[in-house]
């Protein structure tokens, strides 16, 4: 009798038109990590802005079994994925979802194996663009940022990573990213400020003219878009209806609300971890532990000053390998009541996928803690007219 074994492949056409031609095919058994790199590489693309829907861009992979397919995925982007839950989600706020993010968002560059230098390993944290990154489906941007500092011309702003931030954006640049994205789609977009610096060599803090400085460019690039704070704890459905669609948070000094139209910081949970068990077992006692506002799972590997000289091979872009691929397992099991995940190199992550299947099952607030949490707000004190109810 014949043996029929299970194999995982990868095509470049969708298998359920043809299975054969598949680019190489594997025994399970011969991967026994749960896991198998090739020799292929995900190119580079330019997305339509006037034309952004969900679709595969060129890779399948599949499991088959006697030589019938059992699951098939393939790489593609999500531009929509939360207006078309908005039946599902609707009703949650911002704090019982889970929500994709990137880590150090505009630390972005392609890369390129000639320019790999000890700069390029420990400044860049993704590849895709701002806009790319939306387009995948991530929703919380992670940016920090640098203020020139002059009085007597306009002052640069552009991101940055700690005090480096030669070859990063402007400002400007991600903003405007995310606005081209908010025109060309529904969906709704959370921005993060989380750290404001200044001064020529050493970091300092911002004086209030340069935050206000940083706070006039937000407004004036998102105007009505932008969620102000008081509106920060509607369930999504009131959003959409008032078509308020970016919610900016920043991370002020002794946590004060800087401006009507932010809202309070982000909490990070950052373990500053070099080893993947330490980073489990930190996410597994802090990342669930208060639903009753937003925070951040930072689900990376943090180099040490001294690791260049240590090991000199090593980057962040190892150090994301290393990770992404157990955090897969972590946030579809016992990290499924994490709320926003932030992570370097997310396309080596499966948490896009992850999130969008966790919100439909609506695991992290139970609906009597959410009618509580919405009924108690400010806003409950409010005439009801002041919102778009049904």
């Amino acid at each position: 009798m014949r043996r029929s074994y299970s194999f995982v492949g990868l095509y470049s056409h969708d298998p359920k038109t043809n299975l054969r031609d598949h680019l190489f095919m594997y025994k399970p058994s011969d991967c026994p990590e749960g896991r198998i790199e090739t020799n292929f590489s995900f190119p580079y693309f330019d997305f339509d802005k006037k034309n952004l829907f969900s679709r595969c861009l060129g890779y399948w992979a599949v499991y088959l079994e006697a030589g019938r397919i059992v699951h098939s995925t393939c790489l593609r982007t999500n531009p929509d994925w939360m207006y078309n839950m908005k039946n599902i989600i609707g009703d949650m706020t911002f704090n019982c979802l889970m929500i994709p993010g990137t880590h150090n968002s505009g630390c972005y560059s392609k890369y390129n194996p000639l320019k790999d230098t000890v700069y390029e390993k420990y400044v860049y944290t993704q590849e895709e663009s701002i806009f790319n990154q939306l387009v995948y489906g991530i929703r919380c941007i992670d940016l920090r940022v640098w203020h020139e500092g002059s009085v007597s011309i306009p002052s640069k702003i552009q991101i940055t990573h700690d005090r480096h931030r030669m070859g990063l954006p402007s400002l400007t640049d991600v903003l405007q990213d995310v606005k081209d994205f908010i025109n060309a789609t529904k969906e709704i977009v959370i921005i993060d400020i989380h750290r404001q610096l200044t001064g020529m060599f050493n970091p300092q803090p911002l004086q209030k003219w340069q935050h206000k400085d940083i706070v006039d460019l937000v407004k004036i690039t998102f105007g009505k878009y932008l969620i102000e704070h008081k509106y920060s704890e509607l369930p999504l459905k009131f959003l959409w209806k008032m078509d308020k669609r970016v919610l900016v948070t920043y991370k002020y000094e002794n946590y004060d609300l800087i401006d009507s139209a932010f809202s309070l910081a982000v909490h990070h949970w950052w373990a500053g971890a070099q080893n993947v068990d330490y980073l489990h077992e930190y996410l597994l006692n802090k990342a669930c532990s208060n639903p009753y506002y937003p925070t951040a799972a930072v689900a990376v590997l943090t180099a040490s000053k001294w690791m260049p000289v240590i090991d000199p091979t090593m980057s962040l872009r190892k150090m994301a390998e290393k990770v992404n691929y157990p955090i897969n397992k972590w946030f579809r099991n016992e990290l499924s009541c994490s709320n926003i995940i932030l992570t370097d190199y997310f396309q080596g992550n499966n948490l896009i996928e992850i999130a969008i299947e966790a919100n439909k099952n609506a695991s992290r607030c139970l609906d009597a803690f959410h009618y509580y949490y919405y009924q108690m707000s400010d806003l409950a004190k409010e005439p009801l007219e002041m919102y778009p109810f049904d």
